[in-house]
């Protein structure tokens, strides 16, 4: 589930910043093979996480969008916990 997260987390920032959402752009943003695109994003579609007309226009629904935001929030609040720090004997 993580490349679908990564699909997931690529659709967001493609539609925020309204860019196109195609195959293209998204093998540019995570990498991977097209046909392991492909297959990721039949099950994004078929779990009602993307909604596919073409390949050429794919968009997240909106589980998909609240699964994206959350894989989002969850890496950023991952990154900015600081390490645990040992305590000094006195």
């Amino acid at each position: 589930m993580d490349y679908e997260h990564s699909i997931l987390r690529a659709l967001l920032r493609l539609s925020r910043r309204r860019a196109q959402a195609d195959m293209q752009s998204l093998l540019d943003r995570v990498g991977g093979g097209a046909a392991d695109l492909r297959d990721a994003l039949r099950r994004l579609e078929s779990s009602g996480f993307v909604l596919r007309r073409a390949d050429s226009d794919m968009r997240l629904t909106l589980p998909g969008l609240a699964v994206a935001v959350a894989s989002v929030a969850g890496r950023r609040r991952a990154k900015s916990v600081p390490p645990a720090r040992a305590s000094r004997a006195a």
